[in-house]
């Protein structure tokens, strides 16, 4: 419990100072680097668990470690190319598996594999990457933080509502330790963290705006928890990596973020966000 706080806390004034006061290059390398990992963090669950693919679990892998990385990148450097790279990816991912089939009665799981790689890191770090980034303008660290702010406050509440108060199991077939009252938590957390962020830094957000982020974000960020959850028990992993003490590898900590920042930038994009 010690490191998973002490851990937290580091992270969440990190996050804070880069958001508001580092320049836009800072936010995207540190997201990529977060992709990357990631990336690295996935395939060598998916190694691990299926030993007999080659010597390195990145050995047959390539087109998912090139494209996974290329697509964030892209969401940040050149992001109206983001969509032909992305239907182009699938030529390249699955047309790599060419240069190394062995062992051919494997390559199938191998392939639904590197595919499955390049979107859930690389695309969700895309459009993670575009959000903050792009959709906000001058302020767009600030769309990192509010995302930030709602998922990880909603991680906490579950937490703790879910320790304290928990009884009856929300998915014990993915998650044994999840609770309802934890998931009830996580909603209110969410919401606090939006509340928050409105009376603080952004007066421009309306109240309509924090219940319809925040709501869907609580959603969204226990969905992705729960989604990791289930990579995990099907490669048999405690957690993805062991870089974060206390909260276990990026993926571990971003899984929650990552299924909901799609959502936030499909609302800043069609309803706009008023961060200042």
């Amino acid at each position: 419990m010690k490191a998973r706080i002490i851990t937290g806390v580091i992270l969440a004034a990190g996050l804070i100072a880069v958001c508001l006061y580092g320049p836009l290059w800072l936010i995207y390398g540190a997201l990529q680097l977060a992709a990357i990992i990631g990336l690295l963090e996935l395939l060598k669950m998916a190694g691990e668990y299926e030993p007999t693919t080659c010597s390195s679990p990145l050995g047959d892998r390539v087109g998912a470690l090139l494209v996974g990385t290329l697509l964030p990148a892209m969401a940040y450097f050149a992001p109206d190319l983001v969509l032909p790279v992305v239907l182009l990816a699938p030529v390249l991912v699955l047309g790599s598996f060419l240069l190394a089939p062995h062992p051919i009665e494997t390559v199938g799981r191998r392939m639904a594999t590197a595919v499955t790689v390049v979107f859930y890191i690389g695309l969700l770090f895309a459009a993670l990457i575009h959000l903050a980034t792009h959709s906000a303008g001058a302020d767009s660290g600030r769309a990192l933080l509010l995302l930030g702010a709602m998922v990880f406050l909603g991680d906490t509440g579950a937490f703790f509502f879910g320790k304290y108060f928990g009884r009856r199991k929300l998915y014990p077939l993915v998650s044994p330790s999840k609770t309802w009252m934890g998931a009830l938590g996580g909603v209110l957390g969410s919401l606090l963290g939006a509340t928050a962020f409105k009376l603080v830094l952004a007066a421009g957000l309306t109240w309509g705006d924090v219940l319809a982020l925040a709501l869907p974000c609580a959603v969204l960020g226990q969905v992705g928890d729960l989604t990791e959850s289930l990579f995990k028990r099907s490669y048999g992993v405690k957690d993805s990596g062991g870089l974060l003490p206390g909260h276990g590898g990026v993926l571990d900590r971003m899984d929650g973020i990552l299924f909901a920042a799609p959502y936030m930038l499909f609302y800043a994009f069609f309803f706009g966000l008023d961060l200042v």
